[in-house]
């Protein structure tokens, strides 16, 4: 049997102490208590810690960017995005193509903010693709060609506000690391690629099989 050290009820929270005493209410006169139950309560105490720092986690921006990430979907179906990308970016595009790629992003959304903070590298790939697909495909052809983009409004209110704001909460939940930070930027790079290569390799996959 060992004591009821002091070192341990310093270092318990007040909840805990509560909840403690309420079950062991021997030990506040000095009995002892077995070794197992002090480890207990000691993994209770840091359990309730970890629940704080969940309750104040920065997690949620996730949501708030997928949330972004419908606007910007409508801003760019409202203003045309689709004859946009035909002319200036030369991209063989119908709706369909339109509405199948962004239902993709949206679920890509929900399970990037699902997995929060659990795996930062994938989960910062969605704020990621967004910062990309800003400035890739909305802020620089803008600049470059003098042609307003469709979604460069979101683009450069939203997208860049709320995707540094993702990085700099996992940055407060010390989550963010260089090796997150390069992993979700070169995924989410690749995520937006990957619909641009499969449009380009359509047409020779086509005149293969004719």
């Amino acid at each position: 049997m060992a004591p009821f050290s002091d070192s341990l009820e310093e270092r318990l929270s007040y909840p805990t102490k509560i909840i403690f005493f309420l079950r062991y209410p021997q030990s506040s006169a000095g009995n002892s208590l077995p070794l197992a139950s002090q480890y207990f309560i000691l993994r209770l105490s840091r359990r309730l810690k970890e629940s704080v720092i969940e309750a104040n986690s920065h997690e949620y921006v996730l949501w708030i960017m997928l949330f972004v990430y419908a606007l910007h979907i409508l801003e760019e179906h409202t203003l045309n995005w689709l004859d946009w990308a035909r002319h200036v970016l030369k991209l063989d595009l119908s709706w369909a193509d339109f509405y199948v790629t962004n239902s993709i992003v949206v679920v890509g959304g929900i399970c990037t903010a699902m997995i929060g903070w659990q795996l930062p590298q994938i989960s910062l790939t969605f704020p990621a693709l967004a910062i990309v697909n800003a400035l890739l495909f909305h802020i620089g052809p803008t600049l470059v060609q003098r042609r307003f983009s469709p979604g460069t409004i979101t683009a450069v209110f939203l997208f860049l506000p709320v995707g540094a704001w993702s990085y700099y909460g996992a940055y407060l939940d010390d989550i963010l690391t260089m090796r997150v930070a390069i992993v979700s930027v070169l995924g989410g790079a690749l995520l937006m690629a990957y619909p641009i290569f499969l449009l380009r390799l359509k047409p020779r996959l086509a005149g293969h099989e004719k």
